[in-house]
């Protein structure tokens, strides 16, 4: 089993040993037996280095990726040993920096769940992910009247604990993996459980139990846990694309709307960048002033910079810096019917920008959500368009307050379960962040994505040493998604040497993705550029795009997109449809090794 794992890790799958189960009467009687038992598994299973128990390793030198809690029995009722061992384990896992870790439990449905209440309510900030058995219990089972209210009220307890929680839907794999038979649901009724799950940025994937029903589940010639994985994938139940179902595309996102190539050739409209199957992503520069002065009818209004393509205002004497741009908003409109994801970054390289305290970052907060999320202003610069998130580019600027602000933005998105918001930042890929350094340090979690610019000598993408070094430390984060950011061209770089040829992108993709599987595609700086960096009829883009999105160039996509043009996201939930795991075998996302609780 040792070699079968590191063959999984190497094939960026994880490996989880689960705690506990069905059979059997366990538990942990008091603290001192609670971090004895923490010890032992850290060191029998993942990174300890006790000389005497590496002697009895069960999987030698294979470390494992994280540890599930499936507690179904407690002998000790008045101890709630579960707690002081989940807490004194990931003590030892977040003091190990060299690899990312996760804890997940696996309750059953009913919340809570009377086994493992006690540790989900005193450490739940600690958990990943959760596994719900929604197999079980009939009046919380999928189908069950109770089935919808029940979710939402797992999500809610997501969103209180630990932000970046990922909740999984547990299924059986087969009418007898189960308890009774009709707990089972076939594809077509996991298609619309997914329709119904997949709005909620916390839903993770499905969880299926277990691996050896599902290989004897046979329908049409696949397994089961392979019509569930089309469903991830494709957003329907389509028993001919199994066949045809690839390897998942990767993302490319863009900065837009600082037309810094102006000089030679004018940025084109958003939409003509969303028409092109390049983009999956569009950043939007900039706002750049948090509370102007200089609109004088409302000083907490922002000021906003989008070169050319709008200069209009709800009155210049009144609100010179707030931009009113309803052209802007027309093509943002198409662009998201498209399926790209368009965002407003805020901060930029010219400004300096901070809070004096914490009600100003709040404020700031609301105001980016009233005036382009789906809040409510009189005066919204693209109307009635929701954009689709806030990336922070914060350069220059007070790091104080921006740990409110983030928080106060993210429950602000989880009021509104009808669309997934994203939180982003592109930071200087120099460790650590000079500016929100001590954010990332203290809520990496509140993060999608980062998109971090490798546009520096000291960690350039064209130094194996310096970007290698880089990447072992923005990995430790817990959270957000990696996106490598590159210059679309030498004249779009702070350093020409920090830009990279078509031959070498191919290389250092090919050689580093597959190393870090945090990395979930590539950020342009910028799309002007971009339209200038074109060697025999191909843009830089299109180049990169095919290496990272070979499913979107193996068919001809003019201007529409289908549920399948998007990349992944992980554990961020973007909403896009690949954006969900399955968790069944090595051949899918991760695997369990499941053991009883002995001492």
């Amino acid at each position: 089993m040792t070699t079968a794992i590191k063959t999984c890790q190497t094939n960026g799958k994880k490996v989880y040993i689960s705690l506990g189960g069905a059979i059997g009467n366990y538990g942990l009687k008091d603290a001192d037996q609670a971090n004895t038992f923490a010890y032992r598994i850290w060191n029998l299973f993942f990174s300890g280095k006790d000389a005497e128990i590496a002697k009895i390793r069960p999987f030698g030198d294979a470390v494992l990726d994280g540890i599930d809690l499936d507690i179904e029995h407690t002998a000790y009722i008045n101890y709630d040993g579960f707690t002081e061992f989940t807490q004194t384990l990931h003590s030892y896992m977040e003091n190990d920096t060299s690899k990312t870790y996760y804890i997940s439990g696996a309750p059953q449905c009913p919340y809570p769940d009377v086994n493992m209440k006690r540790v989900l309510e005193n450490a739940g900030h600690l958990f990943d992910e959760i596994f719900i058995q929604y197999y079980n219990n009939p009046h919380c089972s999928p189908g069950a009247l109770g089935f919808e209210d029940n979710f939402k009220t797992w999500i809610d307890f997501a969103r209180k604990k630990n932000p970046t929680m990922k909740v999984y839907v547990g299924l059986p794999s087969h009418q007898n993996a189960s308890g009774k038979a009709s707990y089972f649901k076939d594809p077509k009724e996991v298609e619309g459980l997914y329709n119904f799950t997949t709005a909620f940025r916390e839903f993770g994937g499905f969880m299926l139990w277990d691996a050896g029903f599902d290989t004897i589940n046979q329908i049409d010639g696949y397994p089961y846990s392979k019509h569930v994985q089309v469903i991830l994938q494709t957003g329907a139940y389509n028993p001919e694309k199994i066949s045809a179902t690839k390897t998942k595309d990767l993302e490319l996102a863009a900065f837009w709307g600082s037309n810094k190539a102006h000089l030679v050739q004018a940025e084109k409209r958003i939409l003509d960048y969303c028409n092109r199957k390049s983009y999956d992503v569009i950043i939007m520069n900039t706002l750049t002033v948090f509370f102007d002065d200089a609109n004088l009818g409302d000083p907490n209004l922002p000021g906003l910079n989008f070169a050319r393509h709008c200069t209009g205002t709800f009155g210049y004497e009144k609100y010179p810096k707030y931009l009113n741009c309803p052209g802007m908003a027309s093509r943002i409109r198409q662009c998201q019917a498209k399926k790209r994801k368009i965002l407003l970054s805020v901060g930029g390289g010219s400004r300096w920008v901070g809070f004096r305290d914490k009600e100003q970052a709040e404020k700031f907060a609301t105001n980016l959500w009233n005036l382009f999320l789906g809040g409510e202003a009189k005066l919204r610069t693209f109307g009635s368009v929701i954009l689709d998130g806030i990336n922070l580019d914060i350069r220059w600027g007070k790091s104080s307050w921006f740990p409110d602000f983030i928080v106060k933005l993210r429950d602000l998105m989880n009021t509104d379960s009808s669309k997934q918001y994203l939180i982003t930042a592109n930071p200087l890929c120099a460790w650590p962040h000079h500016t929100l350094g001590d954010t990332f340090a203290s809520h990496s979690q509140y993060f999608d994505n980062l998109y971090i610019n490798f546009d520096d000598v000291g960690c350039s993408i064209n130094s194996d040493q310096s970007f290698e070094y880089a990447m072992s430390k923005w990995s430790t984060l817990k959270g957000p998604d990696i996106y490598i950011g590159m210059p679309s061209h030498k004249e779009a770089a702070v350093d020409p040497s920090n830009y990279m040829t078509r031959t070498k992108v191919k290389e250092f993709i090919k050689k580093y993705f597959p190393v870090y599987p945090r990395i979930k595609g590539i950020v342009l700086e910028e799309t002007s550029w971009d339209d200038l960096n074109i060697v025999n009829g191909e843009r830089y883009s299109d180049y990169v795009g095919a290496i990272i999105k070979p499913n979107a160039y193996a068919k001809v996509i003019p201007t529409e997109c289908t549920s399948n043009c998007g990349g992944p996201n992980g554990k961020t939930g973007t909403g896009n449809v690949l954006s969900a795991d399955l968790i069944v075998t090595c051949l899918l996302t991760i695997i369990y090794i499941t053991i009883i609780v002995r001492l």
